[in-house]
């Protein structure tokens, strides 16, 4: 256990300190659950579903498209879209999405779809090896083989900075208080971490 508090704290400086201060403010604001939730919920009178069983946007405010990186939502669109017509999610008229395989891991274990995102609850000891799973992706700046089920399928999320995932990691470490923590990451890569 020190040894991997002290392997992920020197991971953390030299990714820290090689990053500009305003890189590392960047990742740090605006991921609050309610900077969240709001971002969410100003988006989502503009996204349906279609009698295909695929979503979209409707049509958008001028502006909305930039504001709100809806570049990337779309390509998360286009790979649930993907995962429709290929049976494997069912999108619901209410924008709730249904894996339809069956999973022997309730909640906890698998990252869930959301039209906005992903999220997934860890527990304690899942935290733990999630974070030596960040520390790992930040200290290669790249997302292994080995590593890809710990990290949600948002589009370019392999391609983060190392700092990305030292922020994250440090966010999930400090609220594992032994009941694990709750990950939401959107579209636009932010993310929130809750303790249960």
């Amino acid at each position: 256990m020190i040894k991997k508090l002290i392997s992920f704290c020197m991971v953390a400086m030299l990714v820290f300190s090689a990053l500009p201060v305003g890189a590392i403010e960047a990742y740090a604001s605006d991921t609050s659950k309610e900077s969240i939730s709001n971002d969410i919920e100003i988006i989502k009178p503009y996204v349906e579903v279609t009698k295909e069983g695929t979503i979209r946007f409707k049509e958008l405010p001028k502006g909305f498209y930039d504001k709100y990186s809806l570049e990337e939502l779309q390509k998360h669109f286009d790979y649930l879209n993907t995962l429709s017509e290929a049976g494997d999610i069912t999108i619901n008229n209410d924008l709730s999405i249904q894996k339809n395989s069956i999973s022997t891991m309730a909640v906890y274990g698998k990252w869930t779809y959301h039209w906005w995102g992903y999220d997934r609850k860890f527990t304690n000891s899942q935290a733990d090896d999630y974070v030596d799973d960040l520390v790992t992706a930040a200290a290669g700046a790249t997302i292994v083989a080995g590593l890809g089920s710990a990290f949600p399928p948002v589009s370019g999320i392999a391609t983060v900075q190392a700092g990305y995932w030292a922020l994250l990691a440090v966010r999930v470490d400090a609220n594992n208080e032994g009941n694990g923590v709750y990950v939401a990451v959107t579209w636009a890569l932010i993310f929130d971490v809750e303790p249960l």
